[in-house]
């Protein structure tokens, strides 16, 4: 299971850093991202509100979302001695 936020790490490192925003203007619907000085747009043509501001959310909350799915697992196996003997006396 390590790997899921392995490779989802992996992705992130390779996208357009953020943070990511949803960008509307008389030409264009696209999600945009901050680059350095210079706002670059990483898709064009969104055409549905709903579904770019599930994208952008989506990537600006997976770096966190990763932190703390590890603090969890991290926690699970810090646990798991006790757990253990916990159930040997029942």
């Amino acid at each position: 299971m390590a790997n899921d936020i392995d490779a989802l790490r992996a992705l992130l490192a390779k996208a357009t850093q953020g943070p990511w925003t949803h960008a509307q203007s008389v030409s264009a619907d696209a999600i945009t991202a901050l680059e350095g000085d210079y706002e670059i747009e990483v898709v064009s043509d969104v055409h549905r509100d709903d579904n770019a501001a599930l994208i952008v959310a989506a990537v600006n909350a997976l770096p966190s979302l990763c932190d703390e799915v590890e603090r969890l697992r991290a926690e699970v196996e810090r646990l798991k001695p006790d757990w253990h003997d916990e159930m040997d006396v029942i």
